[in-house]
């Protein structure tokens, strides 16, 4: 059996900051895989250096190490990755349809193309009703949906997300996690995703990396077992409880070695 090439592939990556007290040792040593069209989640305590790991990735983070994505070396951003932050950062004097179709425009699109796109993503995310709204018209998760919108219509072969629905409520949250599933089945884009949600990680991925307290390493990473589609129901199965536990239990152990090396507890 061929084993398929990874699109993103880390080797060893390490990231170091330089702070007024010295040099601050962030990630440490992080190597993974990803292939195409998987979902993946990088979970962990606050701190633990999820969201460097990401940058590094989307080549806003100098780092030590080796990353490739699509088989090229990560020096810098680049168009074949697309950015989700857990704030939108629209551009408030565009509406939802100047926000989404300003990186096609960019791009030299043709008009019909660039309303193509747009049209097509607005009805992806359900916001075909607002296209002439501004950002400070909709509510936070239609917000977000703008930026996935316009993040997607950039056509990233891989999409990296911030923990995107962390400013969110609940109920939003849940409806959000649903819809991003639906478009990444539609459009099976590769996506990196973190959070610090157990059960958000859960219910999204394929595979979740748990990550240790700061350095950031990878301390475990699994399979989840779970059938797709999935819904609400997904959270009561027998399954995701005990990978739910399970993921509890690791983080747990890192939040209290975290509050150890501080002197909390």
């Amino acid at each position: 059996m061929i084993q398929e090439k990874p699109v993103i592939d880390l080797k060893k990556i390490s990231v170091i900051f330089d702070t007024k007290n010295g040099d601050f040792l962030a990630v440490d040593r992080v190597s993974l895989e990803v292939i195409a069209g998987e979902f993946i989640c990088l979970l962990g305590p606050s701190g633990c250096g999820k969201s460097t790991v990401l940058n590094a990735i989307a080549g806003f983070e100098p780092y030590i190490g080796t990353i490739s994505v699509l088989g090229n070396p990560v020096f810098g951003p680049g168009p074949e990755r697309g950015m989700v932050f857990q704030q939108p950062n629209l551009f408030p004097w565009r509406t939802v349809r100047g926000n989404i179709s300003h990186g096609p425009r960019m791009r030299g699109k043709s008009k019909e193309e660039v309303t193509h796109i747009t049209d097509d993503l607005m009805g992806m995310v359900g916001l075909t009703n607002f296209s002439n709204s501004y950002p400070h018209m909709l509510s936070g998760g239609m917000q977000q949906r703008v930026a996935l919108a316009r993040a997607l219509a950039n056509e990233p072969k891989i999409l990296l997300m911030d923990e995107p629905f962390g400013a969110l409520d609940a109920q939003t949250r849940s409806i959000m996690q649903e819809h991003l599933l639906s478009i990444w089945t539609r459009l099976n884009t590769t996506i990196v995703f973190v959070t610090h949600d157990v059960e958000e990680a859960i219910f999204l991925a394929d595979r979740v990396f748990i990550m240790t307290a700061s350095p950031g390493r990878i301390k475990s990473n699994f399979s989840v077992d779970l059938d797709r589609p999935r819904d609400m129901k997904t959270l009561n199965s027998r399954t995701f409880l005990k990978l739910r536990q399970h993921c509890l239990e690791e983080i747990r152990e890192e939040s209290v070695r975290a509050f150890s090396q501080q002197g909390i507890i």
